[in-house]
């Protein structure tokens, strides 16, 4: 799993603005609710708790849901029927930490990935999270291979020239980068940003 130190560049003429309304005709309805654990439970030498922690980025891989975390460096692999999950875990941040909040002290250390694409090629399957870009620390991409295998493969790279590119395209980084979504559709990987900035 390279980093890769290719160029940067931006498809001319592909971006547009999309401005969010309220549509009174669309409705969601929760049909069910399931707890996410860990199958092997909760771990200190790898820093894991017993639950997923969040839901920042989901995508199926195979019939299972790969979720990524903003505050944690695990990606879980969730069986939507009963909730258990398996637990990749990515690099540890400073100190060895894998979890990052408040009470740690230590949330500026997260690597922040709020969006995930599953991306099949032929070497097989490529789960790829991306930092939300809203400081240097989050401007990093993490590339999980072999998830179709015993033999998974995790890499975090930092990618300040990618997140470079994306925050001088104003139309889509505004005043304030902050991705928020991904997805992986006819051969283009289409991302998405919040929109929280100043105008």
């Amino acid at each position: 799993l390279p980093c890769g130190r290719g160029t940067v560049r931006r498809a001319a003429g592909n971006e547009r603005r999309i401005s969010a309304r309220h549509d009174p005709t669309l409705s969601a309805r929760v049909m069910r609710r399931v707890s996410m654990r860990y199958a092997a439970g909760a771990d200190a030498a790898t820093d894991r708790p017993a639950q997923v922690r969040a839901a920042s980025g989901i995508a199926w891989v195979g019939t299972k849901v790969a979720v990524i975390q903003d505050d944690a460096n695990f990606v879980a692999l969730v069986d939507p029927d009963t909730g258990l999950a398996e637990a990749i875990a990515l690099p540890p941040g400073p100190g060895g930490r894998r979890l990052f909040d408040d009470g740690r002290r230590n949330k500026a250390d997260k690597l922040d990935h709020e969006a995930v694409a599953a991306i099949a090629s032929g070497d097989g399957l490529l789960l790829v999270a991306f930092g939300s870009g809203s400081m240097p620390r989050r401007e990093s991409i993490a590339l999980i291979a072999g998830l179709d295998t015993p033999h998974v493969a995790t890499r975090v790279c930092a990618a300040p020239r990618f997140y470079a590119g994306l925050r001088g395209s104003v139309s889509f980084a505004g005043s304030e980068l902050n991705i928020e979504g991904a997805i992986y559709q006819n051969g283009r990987l289409r991302l998405f940003g919040r929109g929280n900035g100043a105008a």
